[in-house]
């Protein structure tokens, strides 16, 4: 065993990805999802770089610093926190520097109309419900890409409703983005064209489009009238991707959507990228995010121990991601032990306050730290296990994580697997505090999922989800709340089975019981799909009331929510939040307020693949054809099994 102490100044994952040996995959860290794209640290080429957000005392100049750390791509968050990519190997020249408070490598996320249209209230375009179109509003869809060829992107005059794409890139070493003009998208879009922000994927197409995308096939976004400004986001660079958004607004009011997450953190909203995107948030500009698709997935344990009391999870690790990350958080008033065994019983202790050790058994490196977190007031342990190769892959079942309690004041002891693994049953995993980061943050809106539909037609024929109750919670969606105990997520909206726009030439095309390729559309189901319904809506309010802020729109979603037998009469549950969504009510609400004005101009200029996206698989389990058909492809289902 080795062990090195650690810096209370970083977020462990950095220093781990700093300590890497040549030849180890120093993005395995933060990206566990990544292992088709990685490269590792001793490859030829330029040095591996991080995406960081780096807190310092407000008001101090850390222009020199980060230069001096070549540090690039530098975006002003508020607050002092910044936004950068800096080399691994120049990272603690930053951290380390004494007017820096802490920096924290950016994490890797993944990505998570018509029935869900008329049982929320809004209506289908021949008949709406709901007053308002979006018009004046700017929707910003940060996503795995767009199908900017699909009527749901065009006018009436088949002209694009985009103001500007950005394309953030990460190529396993380095990051870039590149900014496109309406124009340049145009002339991308032609025939022959290099199309940017090509969908490969299939999700960001079918989630712009319920949020706000233009009349098609008898249906539309909730919000068709609103202007686009689009990301195909990397998955990792949030708070920069949300802070272009905003400045593209130029002014107007703006509602950012994502729908993706992740478990790598706190849970408890003080995390950088948490606290950026709540000072990004404000009067006329609100950020949507998907609760999560994990509540029955077993990636969490969680329990109050008293003291003396040890408690065990056994896990299984999925060899296809090269390992899991295990984060694990306890008050800081607390005390644990905190061990991971090995199926031969090699136990693997964390170490004391800021270290790191390091061990290897039955095929895996592993790498534990622990340090204490002082803005969340708790401790982290993060323990990593890489696979390595050619070993025999049946080591990976029956791992443990052991948890002893030594001091209990109060004795909350949480931990989220991210990567492909998962805990198997037992009396310490728990369903709630599943909400995925960042929709934690304090200032966002969590959307949960319930049932509006399970029958559709497709590509193979109707097509039925007998285990998707219309009415009830859908049974993957995340359950809060976050682990300080505040109320996520705050509203349940349509999130299954939702039929949108779909991405020609995605992998989601391929998948025939869910597309419907002579109508260019998809089924699929997920808080992806429920967090921008709630975009949408969010839209025309803002069209109403341009001044409107996050506070407003809970106080707004609280006074209107939808009580039913499903929700129970209570004002919160960890399932639907305050109850499910009545864009009706909500315009109706809001209309009730004085509208105010805003000057709408025009966009401005930019100024100098790998993800969760919280869409369950295509191919999921509850769905089963029930007509004859053509061939089922394949495809689809196996990218399906990685995005879980």
């Amino acid at each position: 065993m080795a062990v090195r102490e650690l810096s209370p100044k970083s977020s462990i994952s950095l220093q781990i990805m700093e300590d890497i040996a040549p030849g180890g995959d120093v993005f395995a860290i933060v990206q566990p999802l990544a292992a088709p794209r990685r490269v590792v640290s001793g490859a030829a080429g330029a040095d591996p770089e991080a995406a960081v957000i780096v807190e310092a005392d407000e008001g101090t100049d850390i222009a020199p610093l980060l230069a001096r750390a070549e540090a690039k791509q530098v975006a002003d968050l508020g607050g002092g926190l910044y936004a950068a990519i800096v080399p691994v190997k120049k990272a603690s020249i930053v951290y380390e520097h004494a007017n820096v408070r802490f920096v924290e490598a950016q994490k890797q996320k993944r990505t998570m109309l018509e029935k869900a249209l008329v049982d929320g209230m809004v209506g289908l375009p021949s008949s709406r419900k709901v007053a308002g179109r979006g018009d004046g509003v700017v929707v910003g869809i940060i996503d795995s890409g767009f199908d900017l060829s699909h009527p749901a992107f065009r006018d009436g005059n088949n002209k694009l409703r985009v103001d500007a794409l950005l394309e953030q890139k990460f190529n396993g070493t380095t990051f870039s983005a590149r900014e496109f003009s309406t124009a340049q998208l145009e002339a991308g879009w032609n025939t022959g064209g290099n199309r940017p922000g090509f969908d490969e994927d299939g999700h960001g197409t079918h989630v712009a489009s319920i949020a706000a995308g233009s009349p098609f096939n008898a249906v539309s976004g909730v919000a068709p009238d609103a202007r686009f400004v689009l990301v195909k986001t990397d998955f990792i660079r949030l708070a920069e991707a949300t802070k272009w958004c905003f400045d593209k607004a130029d002014g107007r009011p703006a509602v950012v959507n994502m729908s993706l997450g992740g478990h790598h953190g706190a849970h408890d909203g003080a995390s950088a990228e948490e606290r950026a995107l709540d000072r990004l948030s404000g009067p006329g500009r609100i950020v949507v995010l998907a609760a999560g698709n994990e509540r029955i997935d077993n990636i969490h344990v969680g329990a109050r121990l008293a003291e003396g009391q040890t408690e065990t999870a056994t896990l299984d690790m999925s060899t296809e991601e090269g390992g899991i990350t295990i984060v694990c958080w306890y008050g800081n008033k607390d005390r644990f032990d905190v061990s991971l065994v090995s199926p031969s019983g090699t136990v693997m202790a964390a170490p004391g306050m800021n270290r790191e050790a390091k061990f290897n058994a039955n095929g895996a490196r592993v790498t534990i730290g622990r340090t204490a977190q002082t803005r969340h007031k708790s401790v982290e342990v993060l323990i990593d296990a890489r696979i390595k190769s050619s070993t025999d892959l049946s080591d990976f079942k029956g791992w443990k994580l052991r948890v002893t309690c030594t001091k209990a004041e109060p004795g909350r002891f949480d931990a989220w697997i991210t990567g492909n693994g998962r805990f198997r049953d037992g009396a310490f995993v728990e369903s709630a505090r599943t909400i995925g980061l960042p929709a934690t943050a304090t200032r966002v809106i969590a959307v949960a999922s319930h049932v509006t539909k399970n029958a559709w037609r497709s590509d193979d024929g109707p097509q039925t989800a007998p285990a998707a109750v219309v009415g009830r919670s859908s049974r993957f969606s995340s359950r809060g709340p976050t682990r300080d105990g505040r109320e996520k997520p705050e509203i349940s909206a349509p999130g299954e089975m939702i039929t949108a726009a779909l991405a020609a030439g995605s992998e989601e095309a391929e998948n025939s019981e869910r597309a419907g390729t002579p109508t260019r559309t998809l089924t699929i189901e997920g808080t992806s799909m429920a967090t921008p319904f709630v975009s949408g809506v969010i839209a025309l309010m803002l069209e109403r009331r341009h001044q409107l802020d996050p506070e407003g729109v809970v106080a707004a979603l609280q006074a209107t929510a939808v009580k039913d037998a499903h929700t129970g009469p209570t004002n919160w549950t960890p399932e639907y939040g305050h109850g499910k969504i009545s864009a009706q009510a909500l315009v109706n609400h809001v209309n009730q307020m004085a509208p105010s004005a805003v000057v709408v101009t025009a966009a401005g200029s930019l100024l100098a693949d790998v993800g969760q996206a919280y869409a369950r698989p295509a191919a999921a389990p509850q769905a089963k054809r029930v007509g004859s058909g053509g061939k089922k492809k394949t495809g689809v289902a196996r990218k399906a099994k990685k995005k879980r």
